[in-house]
């Protein structure tokens, strides 16, 4: 049955679900399925194909997703891949005008599920898709069986429309991937991770009180510590800070240096940034720090005075990357 197209609050229609859950109080949607980690080039490209035909036919918009990501399910000693946390991936969705957001709980109960039984049983009996939409090269099911030249026939007999998109190849003619991101940010090549993301890649927290090093050598820093997450090269980089304060958000030039601090104690993994012409306590409060560039590698200096001289070099560079 075709509905027709309405506004919806997102907010209000961002749902976590299960295998075993009731079936979802949502209207019949186009939904694009995938993992949509780092919501990149090709990730928008589904889901605006998705949209695109959703409103074409007058229907509400959606994505599911999976929590955890399959390979943190199969591969939990792996170290941390993400590129994006939770909450940053549900705010880049957000931002794509969608309807429904469903995240759909990847535990054994799902993993065990043949294809045949997650399209029959999830995705038509409990979540309401009208139409699917996923990458080419998308699977699912047990032993990720679910491919659609392998379904074709089982799509027909149980009347499920599923829509393979071709997946966005840059101008070397190589797939935009989440796998790519991931391999250019852990060799500093922010440039190419800027490309595929489509925006500055970004990593958000909550500011911890530090030991005041920085202040010590009058170069203050707001540190974050990043947890559960994919680490990107260790170095020094040209930065832009933003928080919200009063429903407004700010934005300042700055530098930033992820890694252990070899020179002084080590501390453990932080994120530190030094934000220009700024005098405000952030102190436990939320900020998002949006890579620019990468200035050059984490290095231990012989003393403290070498390191403070580097660091106005580093700032120097910072300050002359946003003249330009």
């Amino acid at each position: 049955m075709m509905i027709m197209k309405k506004k919806y609050n997102l907010n209000k229609n961002i749902i976590d679900w299960k295998v075993g859950d009731k079936k979802i109080n949502f209207p019949s949607c186009y939904y694009a399925i995938g993992n949509f980690d780092g919501v990149h080039c090709g990730h928008q490209k589904l889901i605006n194909f998705t949209k695109k035909e959703a409103k074409k036919n007058k229907y509400p918009c959606g994505v599911i997703t999976f929590i955890p990501h399959p390979r943190s399910y199969f591969r939990p000693d792996d170290p941390p891949f993400i590129i994006n946390n939770y909450e940053e991936k549900i705010d880049y969705l957000t931002n794509l005008g969608l309807d429904f957001i469903i995240n759909i709980l990847f535990n054994k109960n799902l993993q065990q599920m043949s294809p045949e039984d997650f399209i029959k049983k999830v995705l038509l009996g409990k979540l309401n898709v009208e139409k699917l939409f996923a990458g080419n090269d998308f699977a699912f099911g047990k032993s990720r069986a679910g491919r659609i030249n392998s379904l074709s026939k089982t799509l027909q007999n149980i009347n499920f429309k599923f829509f393979p998109i071709q997946l966005l190849l840059d101008k070397n003619s190589s797939v935009v991937s989440s796998s790519r991101i991931r391999a250019a940010l852990q060799s500093g090549q922010i440039e190419n991770a800027k490309k595929m993301l489509g925006r500055d890649p970004m990593i958000s927290g909550i500011v911890v009180k530090g030991e005041q090093f920085g202040r010590k050598i009058n170069f203050p820093t707001a540190n974050i510590q990043i947890k559960n997450r994919l680490i990107p090269a260790f170095g020094v980089y040209t930065v832009q800070v933003s928080f919200s304060k009063n429903k407004k958000v700010f934005l300042y030039n700055g530098i930033a240096n992820i890694g252990v601090r070899p020179t002084v104690k080590n501390r453990g993994l932080l994120l530190e940034v030094f934000i220009f012409d700024f005098s405000d306590n952030v102190y436990r409060k939320k900020i998002k720090v949006h890579l620019k560039s990468f200035l050059r590698p984490e290095k231990k200096f012989a003393n403290l005075e070498e390191l403070k001289k580097q660091i106005k070099k580093d700032v120097e560079k910072a300050k002359n990357y946003f003249i330009k």
